[in-house]
C-alpha cells in the first residue's frame, strides 16, 4: 500500500518565498507535511478546548 500521494500546489509567490526562507535544509515536502500537521493538532487542541 502506498503511504505518500503526490499532489501538485499553487501557492503566490511570496508564500513561496516564506516557506523557502524558513524551511532551511528540510525539504519543501517535509515542511509543508509538517505545517499541515501543526494545523490540524493546533484545530483538534481548538475543538477539545471549545
Amino acid at each position: 500500500m502506498q503511504k505518500h500521494k503526490s499532489i501538485g500546489l499553487s501557492l503566490p509567490i511570496e508564500v513561496m518565498a516564506r516557506i523557502d526562507s524558513e524551511r532551511g535544509d528540510v525539504s519543501r515536502s517535509r515542511y509543508l507535511y509538517r505545517l499541515i500537521e501543526k494545523a490540524y493538532q493546533n484545530a483538534e487542541y481548538k475543538e477539545v478546548s471549545a
